[in-house]
């Protein structure tokens, strides 16, 4: 099957968004031309124009023109000789597009989350037509489509979870659990990602206990305020957005990765966390998920905005004796490429 992508480009493949769709949307291609038996070619739009990428997987192409000014009036020159499109977000603009059309090809939507209802609940009828209306609805994890149903949507029996692959690193992760130090928090600096809370949490934990935030986004300044009124100089270090080889580095040396969301569709970066054999604290029911998936615990979850209940929720983390090994190999075998591509294979074939 010739299949089309319609969502945010990761940076590394040339796009301008970074965060868990992007990455879902690289993961999925690559492991779909790396193992699928169904798709025959990948061709991903981008939400904004961008560069043509160098170095794409085979098998994978970028269109470099986004969609005409977020309309989707030119939908029909991306779908040609297509034979499944697969749309990121409901609200996408390129679902209405495609809705317009009288005849297309297959249709599928991933329903990433529920932001877009958060945002404005207006939106509820609309978003409700558009499931209604696609051939086949993925979900990164079960308890997004909980999420859905408690707040009032039907989610059809043509619902499937796909969930997020990652590759297992060039390099085993630390045996032993005196080699890792500290704290990190890996993210997009947004007040659902609640870094400012770990900061908060930072000044109750024991002093050789340190903190670094990976990633950028609109809480920076505020967090560097935090940072310097409250808090002993080195007690956190802010490292920006980091290269993903530099970001694997400093998962693989964590004694734990700490993201505590208030919401998360699954959270990628626990899984990517947990390849490295670290442990994570975070949403709640994303971590009691993994953990049922992989067959034991590897993480602490953790609901609310209580600095002191965070605190507590990492010294327990902080604490426990990880088998880090099992944790990666485990973690890697669960959320492997070829096992993205046979879930959503499925999805394809019962189209």
């Amino acid at each position: 099957m010739k299949t089309v992508f319609f969502g945010p480009v990761p940076s590394e493949w040339g796009g301008r968004k970074a965060g868990g769709v992007a990455s879902y949307n690289r993961s999925l291609a690559t492991a779909l031309a790396d193992y699928s038996s169904a798709v025959s070619s990948c061709t991903l739009v981008p939400t904004q124009d961008q560069e043509p990428p160098h170095h794409l997987p085979k098998g994978i192409t970028i269109n470099p023109k986004a969609m005409s000014a977020k309309r989707g009036d030119n939908i029909n020159s991306f779908l040609e000789d297509a034979d499944v499109a697969v749309f990121h977000h409901l609200m996408n603009p390129a679902v209405q597009a495609f809705l317009l059309n009288d005849v297309g090809p297959s249709s599928i939507c991933i329903v990433h989350s529920w932001t877009a209802y958060y945002k404005d609940t207006s939106l509820a009828e609309e978003m409700q037509r558009r499931m209604d209306a696609m051939d086949a609805l993925v979900f990164p994890s079960l308890h997004c489509i909980d999420e859905g149903r408690r707040l009032g949507f039907s989610i059809p029996a043509k619902a499937s979870v796909v969930y997020g692959a990652v590759k297992p690193i060039g390099q085993p992760p630390c045996q032993n659990a005196t080699e890792r130090r500290g704290v990190l928090f890996a993210g997009q600096l947004l007040p659902v990602k609640q870094p400012h809370l770990l900061i908060r949490a930072a000044s109750l934990l024991p002093e050789d206990i340190t903190i670094s935030v990976a990633g950028d986004g609109p809480l920076m300044g505020e967090l560097k305020t935090l940072i310097r009124q409250e808090l002993p100089l080195g007690k956190v270090e802010l490292l920006g957005e980091l290269p993903h080889d530099d970001l694997t580095a400093r998962m693989s040396g964590a004694a734990v990765l700490c993201v505590p969301s208030t919401r998360e569709s699954f959270g990628l970066v626990y899984i990517e966390a947990l390849s490295s054999g670290t442990p994570i604290v975070g949403f709640a029911p994303s971590v009691e998920e993994i953990s049922d998936r992989v067959g034991r615990q590897v993480g602490v979850g953790f609901s609310g905005d209580c600095a002191d209940e965070l605190a507590a929720a990492l010294q327990k983390s902080l604490q426990m004796d990880w088998d880090h090994d099992a944790i990666a190999r485990i973690t890697s075998a669960s959320f492997s490429p070829g096992q993205m591509a046979n879930d959503f294979d499925r999805v394809l074939n019962d189209l």
